[in-house]
C-alpha cells in the first residue's frame, strides 16, 4: 500500500471522509429507473455532492460540478438539458460512484456496498473550518439540518526514517452533528419513536453515532482492501461530546472526534534542474571499484507481515566481492532495523528511538527497514550501487579531455 503525498495528505483524507459519509448517510435527490431517466433530469440546481440512485446500474451516482467529460454512457452521464444558449454543453456531470466498501446502515440487517446503498437521512455532509458552537455554523447550516460537518483540527507528525522522506502522520478530525427535535424530553437526543420523524431527523446521538460507525476501520493488505484513500493505516475513535443545545429553536450541536493515522512520504528532490549541472567525461584505465553492492538488495514494501526474505546478491567491502545469501528474516515490531552485510553474512541492529546506524568494522551498511506493529511500512538502501567497469585500453581512446 503506497503511502499519501506529503503535499496534499490532508486534501486527500478530508475528501475521502466527505465522499464516505454522502454514500453512506446523505438523502438521495431522487431514485431513476435508468440512464435514460438520469439524463432527463435538470441539472440547474445541483450542488456538487449531490446523489441519484439508478435501479438500472444499482449503483449511486454523483453530481461533479466543473468537468466536461463526454458522456460515455459507463461512468459519466450528461444531463440532456444541461446545455448553453448554443446548445453547447455546460460543465457538470453524473458521475458513477464505485466505494464498494461495506457498510450496514442501521435499518438493513446486511452488509451493503457504499455505492449501492439507496437512501440516507442527512441533508447536507460538507467540510466546515469554523466553530461548531459559533452563529456562524448555525446561519449556515440550520436550513439543511439534520447534518454532519467534518471539521479539520490539525496533525501529529513523527519521522520514521534518516532520509526524512516518510513519516507517520496521525490527523486529528471533528464529525459535527447538527439536529432539530420539536418535542421534549429524551427524544430531543435520541430521536422520534415515530418512523416518519425518525426518518426526517433521527435524533443526535444516532447521527453521530452513524457518522463515526460509517468512517472507522482499517485496511487488509491480504484483501486488498483500502479504507478511505490509499496510505490510511487506521481510523480511531478518540470520543464524543455535546458542543451546544439552544433549546428554545431546539437544536442541538455534538461533535464526534477521530484520528487518522497514515503513512505520508516526501519524496526528495533535486537542488538543481538537471540541465544546469555540467558533466565531464572521464575514462577509467584503472582501480578498484569503490564498496557498495552490484544488486538490488532493497526488501520488498509495505508487506503485511513482519517475516521476509532478505534479497540475495553481490557486494564489494574492502574491495573484495562477496556473495551474499537470501535470508528469512523477522523483523522486530515497531523499530527501524539497519542491515549490514560482512564476510560472514547478514548482520541487523534494530532500535526504536530513531538512532543514527551504529558502526560495524568490516561490514557495509545496505539498507534500513522500518516496521509498525504487524507488517513493513519502508525501506530504503543506503550504500551506492557497483558498476563494474572493464579496463580502458588507451590506444582505444580517440577523444582528449581538458
Amino acid at each position: 500500500m503506497r503511502p499519501l503525498d506529503y503535499r496534499t495528505d490532508v486534501l486527500q483524507v478530508e475528501r475521502a471522509l466527505v465522499e464516505r459519509l454522502q454514500l453512506a448517510l446523505l438523502e438521495r435527490v431522487k431514485t431513476v429507473a435508468d440512464e435514460a431517466e438520469l439524463r432527463s433530469l435538470d441539472a440547474k440546481f445541483r450542488s456538487p455532492g449531490d446523489l441519484v440512485f439508478v435501479n438500472s446500474l444499482e449503483r449511486n451516482v454523483r453530481w461533479v460540478g466543473g468537468i466536461n467529460d463526454p458522456d460515455n454512457s459507463t461512468s459519466v452521464f450528461q444531463s440532456a438539458p444541461w446545455v448553453d444558449g448554443n446548445g453547447r454543453p455546460r460543465p457538470g456531470r453524473w458521475v458513477l460512484a464505485t466505494d464498494e466498501s461495506i457498510w450496514c446502515p442501521r435499518d438493513i440487517s446486511q452488509g451493503t456496498p457504499l455505492c449501492a446503498i439507496r437512501s440516507g437521512y442527512l441533508r447536507s455532509v460538507e467540510l466546515y473550518q469554523g466553530t461548531p458552537g459559533s452563529p456562524e455554523l448555525f446561519n449556515r447550516f440550520t436550513g439543511r439540518r439534520p447534518l454532519l460537518a467534518v471539521r479539520y483540527l490539525g496533525d501529529d507528525r513523527r519521522l520514521l526514517n534518516t532520509a526524512h522522506s516518510m513519516y507517520r502522520v496521525t490527523m486529528h478530525f471533528q464529525l459535527v452533528g447538527l439536529s432539530f427535535h420539536p418535542r421534549r424530553g429524551a427524544e430531543v437526543l435520541e430521536g422520534s419513536d415515530i418512523p416518519r420523524e425518525m426518518q426526517r431527523d433521527p435524533g443526535l446521538w444516532r447521527i453521530l453515532g452513524d457518522g463515526e460507525d460509517a468512517v472507522l476501520g482499517q485496511p487488509n493488505p491480504q484483501s486488498e482492501y483500502v479504507h478511505l484513500v490509499p496510505g490510511v493505516l487506521s481510523v480511531l475513535p478518540k470520543g464524543r461530546q455535546i458542543i451546544q443545545e439552544l433549546l428554545a429553536q431546539r437544536l442541538f450541536v455534538g461533535a464526534v472526534n477521530i484520528d487518522v493515522v497514515c503513512n505520508v512520504h516526501r519524496p526528495d528532490t533535486d537542488a538543481v534542474a538537471l540541465s544546469d549541472i555540467g558533466i565531464q567525461p572521464q575514462h577509467a584505465v584503472k582501480g578498484e571499484p569503490a564498496d557498495g553492492i552490484y544488486d538490488d538488495l532493497g526488501i520488498l514494501w509495505p508487506f503485511a507481515s513482519l517475516r521476509t526474505t532478505v534479497p540475495g546478491g553481490a557486494v564489494q567491502i574492502g574491495g573484495k566481492r562477496i556473495a551474499m545469501p537470501a535470508l528469512s528474516h523477522v523483523f522486530p515490531a515497531n523499530a527501524q532495523t539497519y542491515r549490514y552485510a560482512t564476510e560472514n553474512g547478514w548482520t541487523f541492529s534494530s532500535s526504536t528511538d530513531e538512532s543514527a546506524p551504529p558502526s560495524i568494522p568490516g561490514a557495509l551498511l545496505v539498507g534500513c527497514t522500518l516496521t509498525d506493529g504487524s507488517s513493513i511500512v519502508f525501506d530504503e538502501i543506503m550504500t551506492n550501487y557497483v558498476r563494474e567497469l572493464r579496463p580502458v585500453d588507451i590506444g582505444e581512446v580517440e577523444e582528449t579531455h581538458g
